[in-house]
């Protein structure tokens, strides 16, 4: 029996701006891409929510990470924030900010993100595997990333 895949992609909505340092220099943009989705896939579990993200980073001196989280099924708290600010989340330097994001803002961001080097992660979907994704063994929304892509 085949089983529909929901189609709610458009209904992902930014709801997080954050800005992640590290406590040395990188060089490697292989190396931040895969700290990064570690640190978005441990999110989308902590906080029960399927994510999407657009990456823009920095390598060098200032090595640092602008992140938009989108999501379709997160509400955003202070406990949540909290938690995304935690040593514990991003063990490779500090969380210099994670905020919601702010819509009065528009395109500002995204524009700001973009405009630094991206890393290609358009079209993932993090999945925190909750029970109705586990169901079939398949996320709801078809394209996901888990824990077998980062290894």
């Amino acid at each position: 029996m085949m089983t529909a895949r929901i189609n709610l992609e458009p209904l992902f909505k930014p709801v997080a701006f954050a800005t992640l340092s590290y406590k040395r220099q990188r060089y490697d943009a292989g190396q931040l891409d895969y700290d990064i989705r570690q640190y978005v896939l441990w999110l989308c579990r902590r906080f029960g929510a399927h994510l999407r993200v657009v990456v823009g980073y920095e390598l060098g001196s200032n090595t640092h990470i602008h992140l938009i989280f989108y999501s379709a099924d997160l509400e955003l708290t202070q406990e949540l924030i909290d938690t995304a600010k935690s040593k514990r989340a991003w063990k490779h330097g500090r969380v210099t900010d994670f905020s919601p994001y702010d819509p009065d803002k528009g395109l500002g961001a995204f524009i700001y993100t973009t405009g630094h080097d991206v890393l290609p992660m358009a079209g993932e979907i993090f999945c925190p595997r909750r029970k109705k994704c586990r169901k079939d063994g398949k996320c709801i929304y078809g394209t996901t990333v888990g824990k077998r892509t980062l290894m």
